[in-house]
């Protein structure tokens, strides 16, 4: 366990960078473009090359060392914030360099997450299940702490001083990681050892999530449809703090906070709550509905942080059960698995950063979130009738037998 806390710790010290970076990153973006969709665009390149090539990237991080992955991926950050500071400090606004760095940090985050899961999950995998809400829960306090920082320091230290902090950041991680011993792996079977084997055990975590966990993809598909349509808002929010609400990153950093707030809440309390299923995911459907409704009219920025709470929560109940969920698999398809999950959870979440763009730059800030919840109406609706369907329904009750319906 010292080893797992150890690189816990060398995580929280590079997620300090991705805070401060996640509250000041689009306020410039947005002074370099003056352009609402450009700004929102700006969140499409990390996402869409994350989700292009993350089942690729978990299949080579499977078969190779978790530690070497996860270095790469720290030192690849690390110089991408170099980049930014170069870009802040001396007035360089190419917007599409930024665009590539950002596909930059998309393509080694594609291949930092799955590592860093797998290396932390080799040394709790039996606590797992125990621990995940304790765990979420002290990575919400310390975001909360790290997100009030960033927006007390974005409000009043120039954009150029808080890149540079991402990239020390990003450097002292990879520091600290480095001393870190990597459990030893058992030689790998012959038929994976080469690189025609790839695709096929790429295919191979398809098939046995299909067979072994046909709830939890079920629930996945349904999972897609809602972030198609809400997930993208968080690109929304940072411009629609300042344009809609005319407030700056100190106020986006409250918003984060009450988000983070949230997020706590629902680790304390996701073993009350039980495993998730479609109508569970259903009902969360609706409400975010009735949240981004609620976010189009809303003109205060206290009641844009009662919004932000409950979305912090309920997106955080999604999450944690199906990391608690991904994490009963057997060990050689975890990789494979939690990148296939994330990738079927955000398939859509692309192609709805674009429309969201569009929508703010044709009809105002506040549109997509009107968009978003009719939209998201619309899928509850759908997946309601599926279900009222008889042959989707003899799916789902063929599936709630064999996996006890729950991710």
């Amino acid at each position: 366990m010292r080893n797992f806390y150890f690189l816990f710790f060398a995580q929280m010290v590079s997620l300090s960078g991705s805070v401060l970076n996640s509250v000041v990153s689009m306020f410039w973006v947005y002074s370099i473009t003056g352009s609402l969709s450009g700004s929102i665009l700006s969140g499409f390149f990390p996402v869409a090359v994350y989700f292009l090539i993350s089942t690729f990237a978990a299949a080579m991080v499977e078969r190779g060392s978790k530690k070497n992955y996860v270095l790469l991926g720290e030192a690849a950050q690390a110089l991408v914030f170099l980049a930014f500071f170069v870009m802040a400090k001396y007035g360089i606004k190419n917007i599409y360099a930024v665009y590539a760095l950002q596909g930059i940090v998309g393509l080694a985050s594609a291949f930092f997450s799955p590592a860093m899961a797998a290396w932390e999950m080799e040394y709790i995998r039996d606590v797992y299940r125990k621990m995940a809400g304790k765990i979420h829960a002290a990575m919400a306090v310390l975001n909360l702490l790290f997100t009030l920082a960033g927006g007390l320091l974005a409000a009043r230290v120039p954009f150029h001083y808080i890149f540079l902090y991402n990239a020390a950041s990003f450097g002292a991680a990879f520091l600290i990681e480095v001393f870190i011993r990597e459990p030893a792996r058992g030689a790998p079977k012959a038929e994976v050892a080469g690189r025609t084997r790839l695709l096929s055990e790429m295919a191979e975590g398809f098939r046995y999530v299909i067979a072994e966990k046909p709830a939890v993809f079920s629930s996945i598909l349904m999972l897609s449809m809602i972030n198609m349509f809400f997930a993208p808002l968080a690109n929304v929010m940072p411009v629609f703090v300042k344009a809609g609400l005319n407030l700056g990153p100190d106020a986006f950093s409250y918003a984060m906070i009450a988000s983070m707030a949230g997020s706590m809440a629902a680790g304390f309390s996701v073993n009350k709550v039980g495993r998730l299923n479609i109508s569970m995911l259903l009902l969360f459907c609706v409400v975010d509905a009735g949240l981004c409704f609620l976010m189009y009219f809303l003109t205060g920025l206290g009641a844009l942080l009662l919004v932000m709470m409950v979305v912090g929560f309920i997106v955080s109940l999604m999450t944690i059960a199906v990391k608690i969920e991904v994490s009963t698999v057997k060990p050689e398809y975890y990789c494979k698995v939690q990148a296939l999950s994330e990738n079927i959870s955000g398939l859509l979440v692309p192609v709805g950063i674009v429309i969201m763009s569009v929508l703010a730059g044709a009809g105002g800030v506040r549109t997509p979130f009107l968009f978003s919840g009719i939209a998201l109406l619309a899928v509850a609706g759908l997946v309601r009738l599926l279900i009222f369907s008889g042959r989707f329904g003899r799916i789902l009750a063929a599936q709630g037998s064999t996996a006890s319906g729950g991710i």
